[in-house]
């Protein structure tokens, strides 16, 4: 496969990823949970048989530098698939776009990447498991301890 093959898959790859999403938002404003869990195996299948995706095209989905995408591979905000040359799941990099479109339109653009890594970390962080157990407790209010979550 040609680079410009590679690439035009990626982009049909995020494309429908994005429709997928789109339509998932509409539903989730007036339509059944089962809808959602379709959208969401949807999505999972789409993201499981997309290519690695190669730094610079990653650097064109984000809006941001090359440098910058691999700042973010090195702090483990973007998930780097081992390939040579380097490349980022397109799960991972399509995380990082709505996380970066939500903070560019809070205004968040100066030390944008501070910003990114700390809700990549917060969201990462609330699909623990024990944590979901421990929320739910505490609104139940029936917790019998608190969760603390340890630092490196």
């Amino acid at each position: 496969m040609t680079t410009r093959e590679r690439e035009r898959t990626i982009e049909f790859a995020v494309a429908e990823v994005e429709e997928v999403l789109a339509a998932k938002e509409a539903l989730a404003r007036g339509d059944t949970p089962r809808a959602n869990e379709a959208l969401d195996r949807a999505c999972e299948v789409a993201f499981r048989h997309a290519p690695a995706v190669p730094v610079s095209v990653v650097a064109k989905i984000l809006g941001v530098s090359e440098p910058t995408v691999r700042k973010l591979i090195a702090q483990g905000a973007l998930e780097d698939t081992g390939a040579k040359p380097v490349a980022v799941r397109l799960d991972s990099a399509f995380r990082v776009k709505r996380i970066l479109e939500e903070l560019r339109a809070m205004g968040q653009d100066p030390d944008l990447r501070r910003y990114l890594l700390a809700r990549i970390e917060d969201a990462l962080l609330l699909e623990d498991v024990g944590l979901q157990r421990s929320i739910d407790e505490m609104r139940r209010g029936t917790a019998k301890h608190y969760v603390h979550r340890r630092t490196p």
